[in-house]
């Protein structure tokens, strides 16, 4: 009987573990946004560079924002550190939902 009783305290022990090392990344609206650098690959840059153009960053966009939200794209310029002005903004995304959709940007 002892040995039943060991075994049954690991065993609630370990459930109670595994259920207690999960957490959501989720913030305090329950709603999640990656936006993560995208690397073009080796044949998407020549492709590129053959056109002539600068070539621009690239982003992907994963996750959801809730309704009441909205995607705000500025660039933005800081002189030593320090914001001094906005140049360009854009908002008004009609998507809620986004799934490794890219962004592209270029100066």
């Amino acid at each position: 009987m002892k040995h039943f009783d060991k075994y049954l305290i690991a065993f609630i022990s370990i459930f109670l573990l595994a259920g207690c090392s999960f957490q959501s990344p989720k913030d305090p609206t329950g709603e999640t946004l990656s936006i993560e650098p995208y690397t073009l690959s080796e044949q998407e840059a020549l492709l590129l560079s053959m056109s002539g153009a600068t070539i621009p960053q690239f982003f992907t966009v994963n996750g959801k924002i809730s309704e009441d939200e909205d995607l705000k794209y500025s660039v933005e310029v800081y002189h030593g550190g320090k914001f001094k002005e906005e140049l360009l903004v854009t908002s008004s995304t009609l998507d809620k939902q986004f799934k490794g959709e890219f962004i592209a940007f270029s100066i």
